[in-house]
């Protein structure tokens, strides 16, 4: 409650990023926002073609940066910061001015692994090299694609073989906990649904015998369309 109550009146979500390094800020704060999705889903486009693990560093607005604050009603929200890495908020943490950080040549960084595409944040304070955590694309991306949920991996790729493709939900219902995925089957026959980084929406027919989809069966549509 105390974490609540030091969230200002505002509905713009944030994420508190834990930061890696030898000195400087402890922390970052970075707001949600559909233009920060949208240049997100665009490098993640430009880069799809390229090798599998690829990165990129491009400028996009600036998250702050600030040191472990004393007794300020955020302790309960900053231990999980630190055992997570990150933590969503729905308003924007008052973090005391005085323990905000001076940095520079801050840049965003979308990067590829194994297990997707994923975004941190590096910058410098001082003459300290310092890193974010690493999360999934799709914590920043969701905010604004429909039926994404966050954290989710991508599942197949479209028949380009570069444009990921995740598990697609339906929108989250009022006294919901979980959204509900769009798959279906009655054991013999049923129909998977995806969704790509930019929201557009596909399905397949589930054939029987088939435990997987098939890349180039994907069939784009609109909810409540054809």
């Amino acid at each position: 409650m105390a974490d609540q109550r030091r969230l200002q009146a505002t509905a713009q979500p944030h994420i508190v990023l834990k930061v890696y390094g030898d000195a400087g800020p402890d922390f970052a704060l970075v707001p949600i926002t559909e233009s920060l999705g949208q240049t997100v889903v665009e490098h993640v486009d430009g880069l799809g073609s390229l090798d599998r693990f690829v990165e990129a560093e491009f400028h996009h607005g600036a998250p702050v940066f600030f040191e472990m604050p004393e007794s300020c009603g955020l302790e309960g929200l900053l231990r999980q910061v630190t055992d997570e890495g990150y933590e969503i908020t729905t308003g924007r943490p008052d973090v005391p001015w005085r323990h905000f950080k001076r940095t520079k040549h801050t840049r965003i960084v979308v990067q590829r692994d194994s297990s997707g595409w994923n975004v941190c944040w590096r910058t410098r304070c001082d003459s300290a090299q310092l890193q974010t955590f690493s999360l999934s694309a799709t914590v920043i991306v969701a905010r604004c694609t429909p039926h994404l949920s966050s954290g989710s991996i991508p599942f197949t790729t479209l028949d380009d073989g570069s444009t990921p493709l995740y598990p697609a939900y339906y929108p989250l219902r009022s006294g919901e906990r979980f959204c509900r995925r769009m798959d279906w089957w009655n054991g013999a026959t049923g129909e998977w649904f995806g969704v790509t980084l930019d929201g557009r929406l596909f399905r397949q027919r589930q054939l029987w015998g088939n435990d997987v989809p098939d890349p180039d069966r994907w069939q784009p549509f609109r909810l409540g369309g054809a």
